[in-house]
């Protein structure tokens, strides 16, 4: 995953790798970014984060000190305020399974940066592509996936409660590092 820590104006952000004491959270969470109609329930958590073929990545705010609502928030939740959350299966194909970043805070990295540590995480597994769903009416999320190498390679018609999907699918390794093509000349002299 990569090195550096995304800032969030100037206050650091942790990295999580979630278990399942962070389902109550993630639903509550999940629910804020996409809405009661998209959002995970808390047993559709508690079942992924337990999952051994799945990973999932918070950012989360690092109480700064002095920060009492942080402070008791903290406290009071057990946990600190997610600020972004993605989930990624992990194999061959690998597949982002979510993605999501709180709304008060999109706009400054957070998205790219939790994407970048799943594609890895993913390509550290042994993933050679990646694919996910976006949903065709969201040009940012789009844009963010294309700017990583994603391409549409077809649609889920009504996949989301009113809108598409666009499926999108990214090399995650080079055709020299998995071998391809070299198959195609071997034997032959």
């Amino acid at each position: 995953m990569g090195s550096e820590m995304p800032r969030l104006r100037d206050v650091p952000v942790r990295r999580v790798v979630a278990d399942p004491s962070w389902a109550r959270d993630l639903a509550r969470f999940d629910a804020a970014q996409f809405g009661p109609r998209e959002a995970w329930p808390r047993g559709a958590w508690e079942q992924a984060l337990r999952a051994s073929s799945e990973a999932y990545l918070l950012y989360t705010l690092t109480a700064v000190p002095g920060d009492t609502a942080a402070s008791i928030n903290a406290l009071d939740d057990m946990h600190p305020p997610i600020l972004a959350a993605g989930g990624v299966s992990l194999g061959v194909e690998a597949e982002i399974l979510t993605l999501a970043v709180a709304q008060a805070v999109r706009g400054q990295g957070l998205g790219g940066a939790l994407l970048d540590d799943l594609m890895t995480l993913a390509r550290d597994a042994g993933g050679e592509t990646m694919f996910l769903e976006v949903r065709s009416d969201d040009p940012i999320a789009t844009g963010l996936y294309a700017s990583r190498g994603f391409t549409a390679v077809g649609r889920r018609p009504g996949y989301y409660h009113g809108a598409d999907a666009t499926i999108m699918r990214c090399a995650l390794r080079s055709d020299a590092e998995t071998g391809v093509g070299e198959q195609a000349g071997a034997g032959e002299e």
